[in-house]
């Protein structure tokens, strides 16, 4: 600075658990971070000030975590298998990178077969295959979109698909 003033500030990374004492409260609509994941504010009172975005971040993890859905990917080479999990569910699909507009094709029994290859009942094919390729795209394609066909989907490029129509 030119007329010789200068601030310093100092950063000291503690160890959890560090300071053992109480936490006394900082002034009023200080951000106070906690953990590497949460924070909450207070007014000058020391009461908290709810935004309501801790709320909704729970409300989104119930409503994830309650259906216990998600995907295992396996990959070898070109090919793999992609695992839809749920609770005591678990569907096997095989897949394998394609080419031209299409990126990759997942291949699912077709729906005279579903039953007897997954267990589970025809009435919900529509709504894992759904899953699946949300997943999918959500996961390892973003910037694509998928289309489920009888005997596979097939997650392609949101450009190739602009220039069909």
């Amino acid at each position: 600075w030119p007329d010789g003033w200068t601030h310093r500030i100092r950063f000291i990374k503690m160890i959890p658990g560090y300071p053992q004492e109480a936490y006394s409260h900082p002034p009023g609509n200080v951000r106070m971070v906690q953990d590497d994941h949460t924070y909450r504010l207070f007014d000058s009172n020391g009461v908290e000030i709810r935004s309501g975005m801790e709320d909704l971040r729970q409300q989104i993890l119930d409503k994830i975590t309650g259906s216990g859905r998600r995907l295992e990917y396996e990959q070898s080479g070109r090919a793999g298998i992609i695992t839809y999990c749920e609770q005591d569910l678990r569907i096997a699909f095989d897949w394998e990178f394609a080419a031209g507009n299409s990126v990759v094709y997942i291949f699912v029994p077709n729906p005279g077969q579903w039953e007897a290859a997954t267990h589970t009942p025809l009435t919900r094919r529509e709504e894992i295959l759904d899953f699946v390729g949300a997943q999918v795209v959500r996961d390892k394609a973003p910037g694509c979109t998928y289309r489920i066909e009888d005997g596979w989907i097939d997650v392609f490029s949101r450009k190739s698909a602009s220039r069909k129509s």
